[in-house]
């Protein structure tokens, strides 16, 4: 824990320079999803996603921008233990074409190339690799320089492993989503 403590101050460190410029920076607890990967020649495989601690900066007038995710999970209703279970490198850049700002929130729409190396599971395997790039639809609530992701809509291409297909997803922050459930869960008084 201490690590993973020390890591979040290190990238939060790193990144205070660039706030001064005319960037933003990303922020969330992480992300829960479901999606569809529909390879070309296999069966189409459904899955469930789970992130921790997306980081990221976004260049204001450009709206271009980078987003780094230390923790990503899948999982797929095909697994047949080869696929392993969470990465630690995920990598996603962005270019928000679309940008409609409201007073604290907006709605964003772009191309997105992402990527996600160094998978942990039973065994270490460096050469697994998953890059997907579509397009992306979100909306998001704005912090001064701090824009934090509520939820988003991807569609595109994606090469897993070596497998070709269309992939559809939808995540959602883990906060808001919690907050949602308990929420919609009925409320019994006796």
């Amino acid at each position: 824990m201490k690590r993973f403590f020390l890591f979040v101050v290190l990238i939060a460190a790193l990144l205070t320079p660039a706030f001064s410029q005319d960037f933003r920076y990303n922020l969330n607890v992480g992300n829960i999803g479901l999606g569809g990967f529909f390879p070309f020649y296999n069966a189409s495989e459904f899955e469930g996603m789970f992130s921790l601690m997306n980081f990221g900066i976004e260049e204001r007038t450009t709206n271009l921008g980078l987003e780094l995710n230390p923790y990503r999970t899948v999982f797929n209703e095909n697994d047949d233990g080869e696929y392993l279970p969470f990465s630690i490198l995920n990598l996603n850049l962005y270019w928000n074409a679309l940008n409609i700002n409201f007073a604290v929130t907006n709605i964003y729409m772009g191309p997105f190339i992402s990527a996600s190396f160094i998978f942990f599971g039973e065994k270490t395997s460096w050469d697994k690799y998953v890059i997907s790039a579509g397009m992306q639809m979100g909306f998001r609530y704005n912090i001064g320089n701090m824009n934090y992701n509520i939820i988003s809509v991807k569609t595109g291409y994606r090469l897993d492993n070596g497998r070709n297909g269309i992939y559809v997803g939808v995540e959602m922050d883990l906060i808001v989503f919690f907050i949602m459930v308990l929420y919609s869960t009925p409320y019994y008084y006796y």
